[in-house]
C-alpha cells in the first residue's frame, strides 16, 4: 500500500458570507476518520447546484463553507472504518461526490479545495481507462438520477445491494416507458442509461444532433424538444410501441412540455389520480405545478431518503455498487465534455456567474486546484 506525504495546510475557495464573497484561504488538512477518506483532488467539476448554493444558501447551515460537489483525484488517507478498505484505499483513483450538503456545512466536505475529506458512501474507484477529467462529470449525475427513481417509486435493486434487478422484474419492465426530458445533460444522460439498466423503454428529447450518441447509450427512441409537435409525437410513440408511458424525468428548467406528453399519452386511458408522475430535478415555478395540477400530473421534487443511516445505504449503492461495476464494465457511460479552465481555484467565481446563464449543455467546466 503506498503511503502519501499530506500537507498540514492547502488551498480552499472559501465562502466567507451569504453571497459571498469566495475567497482563495488556507486551510488545515485534516485527517480522516471512521469511514471518512481524504482526496487529493486533481479535477473539480462545476454544476448549476454550486451558484444555486451561493445565491440562495440552499444546504449552508452557516459560513464560512466550501462549495462544490463533483471531484476526482486518489485517497491518500482512509478511517479506520471504512467499508470493504480493500477497494478503496491510499492509491485509489476515485470519483466522488465531495459535498457538505451532509455535513452541516463543515469545510472539508466542499469539493472546491486541494485536499477533501469524504464519506466512504460517496465514493467510486475508476479504472485506468478513466481519466480524472471525464471521472469527474458524473457524480452529480448519477446519484441524481437514481434519486429521481427512488422519490418515483421505481423498484431498484438497493436493498440487495446488486447491480441488477433479477431477470423476470426487468423483462417485465419493458411494458412500460419512462420519458427523460432534457437528456443531453449529465443529469438527463444518467437517468437514460438508469431507466435502461432497469428494463424500461427510454424515450429522450435532446437537439437533434444528440440523438445518436443518446440512441448508443440506451435510449428507444428521441425527439427534437424544439419540434412543435414534439409532444403529440411522443404520446403517438408510445400508443405505436403498445407501452405505458406514465413517467417522466426531467432534467431541464420547465416542466410543462413533459407533463403534457405523459397527459396525453394517458388521455382515454384508466390512469388514476396519482398514475402520472413528473420527476424534477430542478425546482419547478409555480406555473408549473399549477399546470401539472389542471392535467392531473403529479411533480415529484428528487430526494433522498430522510433517515441518515438509510441515506447513507443509499448513495453507498449508487456509487459503491451500481457506478462502480457500470463505469468497470463500460455499461455507463459519461456523455459531458470537460472544458477546463485555467486558473484554478481562484477561476471559479467568475465561471460561477457564466454558468448561471447556461442551459441544458454538453459542457462540464473544469478546474484543475
Amino acid at each position: 500500500m503506498p503511503t502519501f506525504t499530506i500537507p498540514k495546510e492547502h488551498q480552499a475557495l472559501v465562502l466567507t458570507a451569504p453571497k459571498g464573497p469566495l475567497e482563495v484561504q488556507t486551510l488545515s488538512t485534516r485527517l480522516p476518520v471512521g469511514r471518512e477518506v481524504l482526496v487529493k483532488v486533481e479535477v473539480i467539476a462545476m454544476n448549476h447546484v454550486d451558484y444555486i448554493q451561493l445565491e440562495t444558501g440552499f444546504h449552508v447551515e452557516h459560513y464560512p463553507t466550501v462549495l462544490g460537489t463533483d471531484v476526482a483525484g486518489t485517497i491518500v488517507a482512509t478511517g479506520s472504518e471504512v467499508s470493504q478498505p480493500e477497494q478503496i484505499q491510499p492509491g485509489t483513483r476515485v470519483l466522488a461526490f465531495a459535498t457538505n450538503f451532509f455535513a452541516h456545512s463543515l469545510a472539508e466536505f466542499g469539493a472546491y479545495q486541494q485536499y477533501v475529506i469524504v464519506k466512504d458512501w460517496f465514493i467510486t474507484p475508476i479504472p485506468d481507462s478513466l481519466d480524472f477529467h471525464t471521472a469527474a462529470t458524473i457524480p452529480m449525475g448519477t446519484w441524481t438520477g437514481w434519486a429521481g427513481f427512488y422519490t418515483a417509486g421505481l423498484t431498484v435493486p438497493i436493498a440487495g445491494n446488486a447491480a441488477e434487478l433479477p431477470s423476470d422484474v426487468k423483462a417485465a419492465n419493458g411494458s412500460q416507458a419512462i420519458l427523460v426530458w432534457g437528456a443531453g445533460s449529465s443529469v438527463g444522460s444518467s437517468a437514460l442509461q438508469q431507466a435502461s439498466s432497469l428494463g424500461y423503454k427510454v424515450y429522450v428529447t435532446s437537439k437533434s444532433d444528440h440523438h445518436e450518441s443518446l440512441l448508443k447509450i440506451g435510449a428507444t427512441k428521441a425527439f427534437d424538444y424544439r419540434d412543435e409537435d414534439v409532444v403529440q409525437k411522443i404520446a403517438d410513440a408510445a400508443i405505436a410501441d403498445g407501452v405505458s408511458l406514465k413517467l417522466a424525468y426531467v432534467a431541464v428548467k420547465t416542466s410543462i412540455p413533459a407533463i403534457d406528453a405523459i397527459a396525453l399519452a394517458n388521455k382515454g386511458t384508466d390512469a388514476n389520480p396519482g398514475d402520472l408522475i413528473v420527476v424534477s430535478a430542478p425546482l419547478m415555478e409555480d406555473a408549473d405545478n399549477m399546470h401539472a395540477e389542471e392535467k392531473g400530473v403529479t411533480i415529484k421534487f428528487v430526494l433522498t431518503p430522510d433517515d441518515d443511516e438509510e441515506r447513507a445505504k443509499f448513495f453507498y449503492w449508487v456509487f459503491r455498487i451500481w457506478t462502480a461495476e457500470k463505469i468497470k464494465s463500460g455499461e455507463f457511460v459519461a456523455t459531458q465534455k470537460s472544458s477546463v479552465i485555467e486558473g484554478g481555484l481562484s477561476a471559479i467565481p467568475k465561471t460561477l456567474s457564466v454558468l448561471q446563464k447556461y442551459e441544458v449543455s454538453r459542457e462540464k467546466f473544469e478546474f484543475e486546484p
